[in-house]
């Protein structure tokens, strides 16, 4: 596992921040200094395209200029690389998961609509990395929690040998209802993402029955953001993610012996029969 060292880059991004002309912006900056640097993680990928992915996702703005430095004091005061190290290696070997590079970053605090969902702390989970966005408010079994969620999106993705844009909309429910479940498992109940909770079973089951259930062959995550997020007109916020999760406690419920680990490698096809949510 790697943890990459993200505090040489923005202590370069803070530097040339405070030494910057009225003509240089905070945006050309963060691109420059932090960016550039990544690309060589997302090979063929425009880093103007790394840039807009990444803090639609919760990647910090520029604005706060005291936002940096508070973060890597948070790091280092906290000794944050190494609890996180230690969570990964232990998930690695329960989960048979593979080694990838973690990048740790200040999350976008003037989002506080995110924040307030999320509780300080969001990432992104890919096949052979992750980012984890976090504020410098965030807890230890925030952090943990996070850290454990976004680790399964790794692992779910290799044994399930499928790539985002492979995905169904069924594989996208599952795969954030199964991540969660391990956050469950591993930090505690109470660390749970609100939107685990956020909806009675009477509600998660008519919007599986309206509009889930019809859309679950639906081809590449770009396409699933409505059904996971909500939209304004039609889904409620967090949807998505709250039916994923309960059909994956549906399943635990009938099958109290299963853990995360038992569950990682199953097709979506075969954990949705498991389940008391139905395709007819």
């Amino acid at each position: 596992m790697n943890i990459v060292n993200t505090k040489k880059w923005l202590k370069d991004l803070d530097n040339s921040l405070e030494n910057r002309s009225i003509f240089t912006s905070g945006k050309t900056l963060l691109h420059d200094k932090l960016i550039v640097p990544l690309t060589d993680y997302f090979p063929g990928v425009n880093s103007y395209e790394i840039l807009e992915y990444l803090q639609s996702h919760g990647l910090f703005q520029t604005k706060d200029s005291n936002q940096i430095s508070n973060f890597i004091t948070f790091l280092t005061q906290k000794k944050v690389e190494k609890v996180v190290a230690a969570q990964l290696k232990k998930l690695k070997k329960e989960w048979n998961g593979p080694s990838v590079n973690v990048f740790l970053l200040p999350i976008d605090e003037g989002n506080t609509d995110l924040l307030k969902e999320l509780g300080w702390k969001c990432g992104l989970g890919f096949s052979d990395k992750t980012f984890i966005f976090l504020s410098a408010k965030v807890s230890l079994k925030g952090l943990l929690a996070v850290i454990t969620h976004e680790y399964h999106h790794v692992c779910r993705l290799k044994h399930s040998k499928k790539d985002l844009p492979d995905f169904s909309l069924l594989d996208s429910l599952l795969i954030e209802g199964l991540a969660e479940f391990a956050v469950e498992e591993y930090v505690g109940a109470k660390h749970l993402a609100p939107w685990c909770n956020r909806y009675n079973k009477k509600v998660l089951k008519r919007f599986w029955e309206s509009t889930m259930k019809n859309n679950l062959n639906l081809i590449g995550k770009k396409n699933h953001h409505s059904f996971l997020y909500g939209n304004e007109s039609k889904l409620p916020k967090w949807i998505g993610y709250s039916i994923g999760y309960d059909i994956v406690k549906s399943i635990i419920k009938q099958n109290t012996h299963y853990k995360t680990a038992d569950l990682l490698n199953k097709k979506s096809e075969e954990l949705l029969s498991l389940s008391t949510y139905k395709m007819k």
